[in-house]
């Protein structure tokens, strides 16, 4: 059934590519900028690609000079927040080669409002340094970060993303020193396993795997995991999905069946549902088979509103399989897929259907709520069996409830970090 996807992903681009020469034929001093927006309003409303393309307001392509702000004007507000314009370069950078330009971290805000890393890539110029999940940063380039929120900079503050860029920062580390050191942006290769290990418990070995992105170098990096997994005989298995957004449904599709082995090859993953002009394109998803799947007795997922798109896919997805619970807080709200349609360099990525399980739920524009709300315990790095969500998950698994089921959610206020389109899919600096 992967095949069917790529196929019909292939399909759309080459006729719509085809198409294009048909509709743009010897035009009359047309800019390059009204040209993609032409293409843009055709795909979402003409062609009715668009989920929601009945809602796409009938504005003039001409009448905008930059594509991307003539993208937003055309998006259904209510809903869509995720349907974006990119470059073919920039789209294959993240979603085939793993890479980006940067620093090589994400940060959030704990619940004192600080600063602190949430995460960093492997061999990253950050990791090179020795800095971990967990540090605070104090200032940037001098300037403190409550007068970096009060200047409202949050945006801007860590420049370009230009190989060389340097930024000076001052941080302090899990013990509490403080430091301070210069770190260019480089060339930065993503490990979306972030980290794994097994834990003994009486119920037997649970395993851990803290899951960034769902994309193609992901294969090789999940089969690591489950090999090794397998070959410890895990019989539960917490998956951590806090910073995961997304990406590539057959990447989805992959992690689902080593997670559910025997219980769920061949059977339906996801259904995809278009819009009324386009049901023709309806199609399901089933498990395949994957060498090194487990037959696990509990899942326990970590989530909060960073969990999207196919992260939500494999909860929901797995959902009427296995006994699947959620730590941390609702996941994002994301029960929708998108193709790619390529024009010159650039590609239009907008919500193109809906995504169901085999119980026909997909109504989660809310997200998917969770079964024990925890706070994301940022003072702690991962592994760290006192950080609040992992440690409700291993109490779950060992005792089979939660220790507190009191349905109370704890919201930190939050600021943007920089990222736009194909750059919110990496989700770091």
């Amino acid at each position: 059934m992967r095949s069917k996807l790529i196929i019909l992903t292939l399909l759309i681009i080459a006729s719509l590519s085809w198409q294009s020469c048909k509709w743009f034929e010897e035009p009359e001093e047309i800019s390059e900028t009204e040209d993609l927006n032409n293409f843009i309003f055709e795909v979402m409303k003409n062609q009715s690609w668009y989920l929601w393309y009945e809602y796409v307001p009938d504005l003039n392509p001409k009448d905008f000079g930059n594509s991307h702000e003539f993208l937003e004007d055309l998006k259904y507000k209510e809903l869509d927040t995720w349907s974006y314009l990119t470059t073919i370069e920039e789209h294959n950078a993240h979603f085939v080669d793993a890479i980006y330009y940067g620093h090589g971290f994400a940060y959030k805000f704990d619940e004192d409002e600080k600063m602190r890393i949430s995460f960093v890539f492997k061999n990253s110029p950050m990791d090179i340094l020795g800095v971990k999940r967990g540090w605070e940063i104090l200032a940037i380039n001098n300037v403190s970060i409550p007068d970096i929120i009060a200047q409202n900079l949050s945006t801007s503050i860590f420049g370009p993303s230009e190989i060389g860029y340097v930024n000076h920062l001052t941080m302090a580390t899990l013990p509490g020193d403080t430091i301070e050191f210069d770190v260019a942006k480089a060339e930065v290769k993503e490990n979306t396993v972030l980290y794994s290990n097994i834990y003994e418990q009486t119920t037997g070995k649970t395993g851990y795997l803290v899951f960034k992105s769902f994309i193609e170098p992901s294969i090789e990096e999940l089969n690591t995991a489950f090999n090794y997994f397998a070959s410890e005989n895990v019989n539960n298995i917490i998956l951590d999905l806090r910073y995961n957004g997304g990406g590539l449904m057959s990447v989805a599709n992959h992690l689902g069946a080593l997670l559910g082995g025997a219980k769920v090859i061949d059977k339906l993953f996801i259904s995809y549902t278009h819009n009324n002009t386009k049901l023709d394109n309806n199609f399901e998803y089933f498990f395949e088979a994957a060498e090194n799947s487990i037959n696990i007795d509990k899942l326990v997922v970590i989530a909060t509103g960073g969990t999207a798109s196919a992260s939500e896919a494999i909860i929901n997805g797995l959902s009427p399989y296995l006994d699947v619970k959620i730590v941390g807080d609702n996941t994002h709200g994301k029960p929708v897929g998108m193709y790619s349609f390529e024009f010159n360099e650039y590609l239009l990525v907008p919500i193109c259907f809906q995504l169901t399980n085999s119980n026909g739920y997909g109504d989660y524009f809310d997200g998917l709520p969770a079964d024990a709300y925890r706070i994301d315990d940022l003072t702690r790095d991962w592994g760290d069996i006192n950080e609040k969500c992992f440690k409700e998950s291993l109490f779950y698994i060992e005792n089979g409830y939660f220790s507190d089921q009191a349905p109370v959610k704890s919201r930190v206020k939050q600021y943007p970090m920089p990222l736009k389109g194909i750059q919110k899919e990496v989700g770091a600096l």
